[in-house]
């Protein structure tokens, strides 16, 4: 039950925990400054990332001291303390150190390759430098089908080669300075074979090879490298950090963890295939490529339940057991191989909501039903099954720096509504110090201009939080996924289950298979029907009772089967009991015709199901997807329920809810820009409607006439929670008297709309034209383009970035910048010549007679990497100009530079002396001070700043870089006093954080849809009134120079867009 004081305060449990990436210089100081901040803004914890960017050696004495301090502190503010189990990222390395101690489990991948041949010829075939798995040749008739039975054996046709060729100029002797080298052994079949057509097929083994961060990867089937996992990464912890375990320690995070090869694959495979399944999978290995092979369909079942049973067995179970056994939740977002692979996480988690406002509901469930990793659903159905009280999803990575609150907020709504009650936010940043920043951001922390508004967003996500963990959903559908079917036609389940066979015949039953699957899903969301994912390996262990299947918190008296043509025999039985018991399965499509279990024949299985459909329980629909809803609640009691009346059904999320009391929570969520009416209603008892304020965590009554239910209008992207009891409750948090209500200025806008679609007691203020204008700080000009030299006289014009990237972008190298380097006897390898003097410069303009009052040179410590010096006009910016300063980070450094300019044409040279790929002007860096800045002739020009400006635009003239909060000022009138609502007008989209002021006095900070400001009574006076607007945006402008076009759906750059006007 949610209690009244929770809501209106959420406990840390039910806040927002994100990701903290320690990514630079880790000091005391700063590490208690941000966990305090994180406090104040009403977070609820944090996972300590060790993160790429840190200067703390990782597992050393130093970082486990800072990981205590850490702790400690968190749990002095309040908050709880969680560890991220890598370094960076996946988990099961220890930095890299379980491949230095088990250099055997290198992650492998399986690979293929066939080729027909006439006999009597020599065959040659490359096969990279492999383990040989199978090498035969199978005959081919007259007609050009395979003859899979008496193949020839070719290994021993596979011989080995060195296929490169080096000459070198070396001094071994005083007599010779030449050799002839070879290098990089092969595998090579070479062979003849007899008279006729012939069909070779190769499978081999080969290491992934180079992979991010630690130059190879790890196998999770191994169990001795998981083990030396533990070893070197949980054991230490617990060692350092131990006593606080399950005290202010609550979990450990494990990420991204999976089979990497296309067709799941390990070296411990083989081993492990033969003793679950009785046979050899390399005496077959054919069968996985080749459709038509005999029994391909269960060799390819067993191989994917075999991979699936040793990874999470070898990995899962073993980190799950030990986090146990020290009394830590084990939280996981990885990839599975079916919906049961986090059968052993205390927290089972996903990874999704990474868009920006605007992308269609049906764009998103085509994305992400498919894929376990990234379906909040089927995250909270498996929570739900398992009876974990958490649902975890990690969100909004990559969003990019134009992510603000309202993408939060409505990503939100999606995952609450989806069940998720752990929201793990990636991420905030320890800093954003030049580089570091890429790192698949936004940071939604300290650095922001919006994150003085913050505890808005974290009391919203709380309370959310705080309705899923103290409810249970109102869901009585099980969609029984199609995953055996998907396996048998080589769908990847770590990709979405992306086909990755080598037919396109088989590619477009693979793709009809799930694409039939995520239409079942979504015709179930989009008539407002909640349901879980159930994965057939779980159903064999639930419990059968009263028409009804029971597992852990679930209960499904509905099994709706997607169209597929195979299935486990076991989950078949289980339905004949489930269905014998009173429950009901709905068959949608095509029934399971082939059989994948050793006991059954083809036969025997499509006639097992024909008999399972005969039962008056079950319902074929033949395709007829679109029936499915309403067959549906034909079998099912809804406790609430959300109806679409008018607008766009596709962009609305309705689910239903109950606590222990047996009130009934209904939440709305348009998630569409247009207007939405729904109705919420429930056939209990409705005595008591009251609306939950998520906003201000509030409970204020609703008008419920004759409890028919209560149809509002959901604006675009607002969403509403509905608590109907059948018993008196007391609203809390009422609204003064003379007051609206903001919590519900939506729903009495609505219902006062004239003929023209306007609220008539909203009084609409148009943002058009000329405001007066007051940065609340200084202003920037960005340079993130200059030209770059390697000689000083040839200059080309190049992105900061890098020095690498940035020569892989031009093509000044050359001559005396160019090196060979090679190990005697190896292939040499071109490389930059370093130590390489490298000179940038940019220009820009000072209008004349409008030298700024105040300017600085502003950039990161470490935006210039290498020694460097720095000119303006010819005259160096020494070293004792340069001031620590905080714009958008601790890490930011200024120079007045007001001496070194003059009106009209200026220049900034810097050079560098460059002695590593990574050395450079890498990048932004930026004017800062009391100036506007316009654009002529492709350069920058410095202007005074600007008194009036047009604020309805996607960014402000004079001000295009500017990332803080502006404030607009203009004199509006009013009619009268009387309260009133404030709606501003624009012509084009802002959806930042936005305050109103009326004659100085605040009317609110909104931060999402509806952006609606209640001005009290009074506040307003009848004639001239002074309206003030703060806006607070995002880091975008200021870091990459782009602002988002919601119109379009694109991210745009303000430069070039100022340049084309």
């Amino acid at each position: 039950m949610v209690s009244e004081k929770a809501f209106a305060n959420p406990p840390v449990s039910s806040r927002i925990k994100p990701f903290w990436f320690w990514n630079g210089t880790m000091t005391r100081e700063e590490i208690s400054h941000q966990i305090k901040e994180m406090a104040d803004k009403g977070l609820g914890g944090m996972f300590i990332c060790a993160r790429q960017g840190m200067d703390v050696p990782y597992l050393s004495g130093k970082w486990f001291e800072l990981v205590d301090f850490a702790c400690r502190e968190a749990k002095r503010y309040g908050l709880e303390a969680w560890l991220y189990d890598e370094y960076p990222y996946p988990s099961g390395m220890s930095g890299g150190e379980v491949l230095l101690e088990h250099p055997e489990a290198e992650h492998k991948i399986l690979k293929h390759k066939k080729f027909r041949t006439e006999g009597k010829i020599r065959v040659t075939e490359e096969l990279g430098w492999s383990r040989i798995l199978y090498a035969k040749a199978f005959p081919v008739d007259e007609n050009g089908k395979t003859i899979w039975e008496n193949p020839l054996d070719l290994e021993s046709s596979v011989g080995i080669l060195q296929t490169e060729k080096i000459y070198q100029q070396t001094g071994l002797t005083r007599y010779n300075n030449k050799r002839f080298f070879s290098y990089g052994p092969k595998k090579i079949l070479d062979a003849v074979l007899p008279e006729g057509q012939w069909e070779i097929q190769i499978c081999t083994e080969e290491a992934m090879g180079d992979f991010k961060y630690y130059g190879g990867f790890f196998d999770p089937c191994n169990r001795e490298a998981v083990k030396t996992f533990l070893d070197t990464t949980h054991e230490r912890y617990a060692k350092t950090n131990g006593e606080e375990f399950g005290v202010s320690v609550f979990g450990m995070f494990s990420d991204e963890v999976g089979l990497l090869s296309p067709i799941p694959w390990s070296s411990r495979l083989p081993e492990a295939f033969k003793v679950r399944n009785g046979y050899s999978i390399l005496e077959v290995l054919p069968g996985i490529y080749e459709p038509d092979y005999p029994g391909a369909a269960k060799l390819r079942y067993d191989l994917y339940e075999t991979a699936h049973e040793l990874f999470r067995e070898n990995y899962h179970h073993q980190v799950a057991s030990w986090c146990e056994e020290h009394h830590l939740l084990y939280a996981t977002e990885v990839p599975s191989m079916r919906h049961s692979t986090q059968k052993f996480s205390h927290i089972p988690g996903g990874d999704t909501a990474h868009e920006k406002l605007g992308k269609s509901l049906e764009w998103i469930y085509d994305e992400y039903i498919r894929n376990y990793r990234s379906n909040a659903k089927a995250v909270s159905s498996l929570a739900r099954q398992l009876d974990r009280k958490y649902a975890m999803i990690e969100s909004f990575h990559s969003v990019g720096w134009t992510m603000n609150m309202q993408d939060a907020k409505w990503m939100i709504d999606r995952l609450g509504s989806s069940g998720i009650n752990l929201y793990n936010f990636h991420a905030f940043y320890y800093t954003i110090q030049d580089i570091t920043k890429h790192d698949a951001p936004p940071s939604q922390f300290l650095q922001n201009p919006y994150w003085k508004d913050y505890r808005k967003l974290a009391d919203y996500v709380g309370r959310m939080g705080e309705i899923i963990t103290n409810t249970e959903a109102d869901i009585h559908i099980a969609v029984l996924d199609p995953i055996a079917a998907m396996w048998t036609l080589l769908g990847n389940p770590f990709q979405g289950f992306v086909y990755k066979g080598e037919s396109e015949e088989e590619k477009a039953a693979c793709d009809r298979i799930r694409d039939g699957w995520v239409a079942v899903c979504k015709e179930l969301l989009f008539a407002q029907l909640d349901y879980d994912h159930l994965d057939g390996e779980l159903l064999e262990e639930a419990e059968i009772c009263d028409g009804s299947i029971r597992m852990g918190r679930a209960a499904y008296s509905v099994v709706v089967l997607p169209e597929c043509h195979c299935m486990e025999k076991k989950t078949r039985e289980m339905l004949e009991r489930f269905v014998q018991a009173g429950g009901h399965v709905i068959a949608v499509g095509e029934l399971p015709s082939v059989s994948i279990d050793k006991e059954e024949t083809d036969q025997e299985t499509e006639a097992a199901w024909k008999a399972l459909t005969a039962h008056a329980n079950v319902v074929c629909l033949n395709g007829s997807r679109e029936a499915l809803p309403d067959c549906c609640r034909g079998y099912i009691r809804e406790a609430g329920r959300v109806e679409v009346l008018e607008g766009d059904r596709k962009s609305v999320i309705g689910v239903c809810r109950q606590d222990e009391a047996g009130s009934v929570y209904l939440f709305a969520a348009n998630q569409g820009a247009e207007p939405v009416k729904v109705r919420f209603s429930s056939e209990n008892g409705t005595n008591s409607a009251v609306w939950m304020d998520l906003e201000k965590g509030r409970q204020i009554p609703a008008e419920n006439p004759e409890n028919k239910g209560i149809a509002v209008t959901l604006e675009g992207f607002e969403s509403r929670w509905l608590k109907l009891s059948d018993f008196e409750e007391e609203a809390v948090g009422r609204e003064p008297e003379g007051t609206l209500g903001n919590s519900c200025l939506s729903l009495v806008q609505a219902s006062m709309m004239d003929e023209g679609g306007r609220s008539r007691c909203a009084k609409h203020i148009s943002m058009a034209g000329k405001w007066k204008c007051f940065p609340q700080s200084l202003n920037v000009c960005r340079f993130g383009e200059t030209e770059v030299s390697v000689d000083g006289t040839n200059w080309e014009k190049v992105e900061v970035k890098t020095f690498i990237e940035q020569c892989a972008q031009t093509k000044r190298l050359g001559g005396e910048q160019i090196a060979m380097e090679g190990e005697f006897g190896t292939p040499r390898k071109l490389r930059p010549a370093y130590p390489i003097t490298c000179f940038y410069k940019v220009g820009f303009k000072i209008r004349k007679g409008e030298l700024p009052s105040e300017l600085f040179l502003l950039m990161d410590r470490e935006t210039i990497s290498g020694s460097n010096a720095i000119e303006i006009n010819g005259r160096v910016v020494e070293a004792s100009l340069w001031k620590p300063v905080r714009v958008n980070d601790f890490n930011n450094q200024a120079a007045d530079i007001r001496s070194l300019v003059r009106e009209g044409e200026n220049e900034i040279r810097i050079r560098v002396c460059i002695r590593k790929d990574e050395d450079g002007l890498r990048d932004p860096f930026y004017l800062w001070g009391s100036f506007g800045v316009g654009f002529e002739d492709g350069c920058h020009v410095l202007t005074a700043q600007p008194e009036q400006v047009c604020p309805d635009a996607p960014w402000i003239q004079g001000f295009p870089y500017y990332s803080g909060t502006m404030e607009f000022e203009t004199e509006i009138e009013f009619d009268s006093s009387e309260a009133c609502i404030l709606a501003l007008d624009w012509a084009y989209p802002c959806h930042e954080n936005i305050e109103v002021l009326v004659n100085g006095r605040s009317t609110g900070i909104c931060a999402y849809s509806p952006y609606l400001w209640e001005c009290g009574q009074g506040t307003a006076k009848q004639g001239m009134n002074c309206v003030t607007v703060r806006i607070s945006n995002t880091l975008a402008n200021m870091l990459d120079g782009t602002y988002f076009d919601y119109k379009e759906h694109r991210l745009a750059d303000i430069r070039q867009e100022a340049e084309e006007r």
